[in-house]
């Protein structure tokens, strides 16, 4: 049996320069029942979340030591990306429509109904999880192979 090692959402992460954030997702591989990411929240630092190895991850009496450095971490894999959604309409309309324009002929206004101006497609946030894993964060129920837990 493989030595498991508890990783505990919200513990605080240190680099080998520092503090750098909080385990805010863990990302396993339910097919090898193993822990293969850790997601580490900059917290108070800026940038993105970062997804981790977990061969870069030492975790003595519950703390999360990362062995690499600041400066390294950033350079890791984001956790979170973008992907445009083109036909999501925040009003709910399918399509946005026309606008009205007035226009003046001969000494009268006249309104002339012209299609809207194309907009960038909104995008949406999307977790960054490799293929074939899944992710464990906080108020989610995990269905364990000796009973549930939260």
């Amino acid at each position: 049996m493989a030595k498991t090692t508890p990783f505990r959402l919200g513990a605080d992460a240190t680099c080998t320069d520092g503090a750098c954030g909080q385990v805010s997702r863990i990302i396993v591989n339910p097919v090898a029942r193993e822990v293969t990411h850790l997601v580490v929240d900059p917290k108070y630092r800026y940038g993105p979340e970062r997804l981790v190895p977990v061969d870069l991850v030492d975790a003595p009496a519950g703390q999360i030591r990362l062995r690499c450095t600041l400066a390294d971490l950033q350079a890791l894999r984001p956790a979170q990306g973008t992907e445009s959604v083109p036909d999501l309409d925040p009003t709910g309309h399918a399509h946005p429509g026309e606008q009205t324009q007035y226009r003046m002929a001969g000494g009268m206004v006249f309104p002339v109904r012209v299609p809207a101006e194309p907009e960038a497609p909104p995008e949406v946030a999307v977790d960054s999880v490799p293929f074939g894993e899944v992710e464990v964060h906080r108020a989610q129920t995990v269905l364990a192979t000796d009973g549930e837990t939260r």
